[in-house]
């Protein structure tokens, strides 16, 4: 689901924005120990769910809603899963087309990052979910955003796993259409 939020988010909203030059390098991919998009003016952390479990999102480190230097924003996503919904692969095909007029070197760094993700461009997978986006909801990660921050986090304590229910975060909530 991580990985189909993600490839959602950059179909839609962040190369339609920025270009897919831009979105492709912004990608942190599986290596990003931060955020999943990070420009030099903001930084985007995507988070999806199960709309049948609620919007709560699970946060897997201290520095996922952290930034000291520029706008944090939280891109959620609620999905279910559908039969008539799209699938990674289909999500890669269509950011294929996109990528045709792009450099080799563009869409083989897309390639990689996929591939770290686990995912092989090409393989053929028996078993592919499908999803149907329910929610897309954008949240300002400010100062008084329910978070854990590196800062305040005992140096004996080494990995942090928490969920946020995002009902109680309206307040920060704004367009995510506004963010790019």
């Amino acid at each position: 689901m991580g990985l189909f939020a993600e490839l959602f988010f950059l179909k839609n909203l962040l190369i339609p924005s920025r270009g897919a030059t831009a979105a492709i390098t912004a990608w942190g991919g599986p290596e990003a120990d931060k955020q999943d998009f990070s420009f030099s003016d903001l930084a985007v952390e995507i988070k999806s769910y199960k709309t049948s479990r609620g919007p709560q999102v699970t946060i897997s480190s201290s520095h996922q809603l952290f930034s000291n230097d520029k706008p944090l924003f939280l891109v959620t996503y609620g999905l279910t899963e559908a039969e008539n919904g799209k699938s990674i692969a289909d999500l890669i095909s269509e950011l294929d087309n996109l990528f045709s007029s792009e450099s080799v070197t563009i869409i083989q760094s897309f390639e990689q990052k996929l591939i770290e993700f686990g995912y092989m461009p090409g393989l053929v997978y028996d078993v592919m979910y499908k999803f149907v986006v329910d929610s897309e909801r954008g949240f300002s990660v400010e100062k008084d955003f329910p978070k854990i921050l590196p800062h305040q986090t005992p140096s004996e304590i080494v990995a942090i796993n928490y969920t946020i229910d995002l009902q109680f975060c309206t307040s920060f909530e704004l367009n995510v259409n506004n963010i790019i």
